[in-house]
């Protein structure tokens, strides 16, 4: 039972720090769309949702990273 409870506080921290991740890439990714300021950190793409991709971890649903 406490193994569960256990996983279950892990789950739910993970989906918090992902959720965070993807709010700060959103962020970051608005700002520099709208500023034009650096086509590095935007991956090139002028659209939010393309762009958050490659700022997000593999582990939160980001862009796959092959290594």
């Amino acid at each position: 039972m406490a193994k569960a409870a256990a996983e279950a506080v892990e789950d739910s921290m993970a989906e918090e720090s992902c959720a965070e991740e993807w709010e700060r890439a959103y962020e970051i990714c608005r700002n520099e769309i709208y500023d034009c300021n650096n086509p590095g950190i935007t991956g090139g793409y002028q659209d939010v949702e393309n762009c958050t991709r490659g700022l997000v971890s593999e582990r939160c649903g980001g862009n796959k990273v092959e290594y």
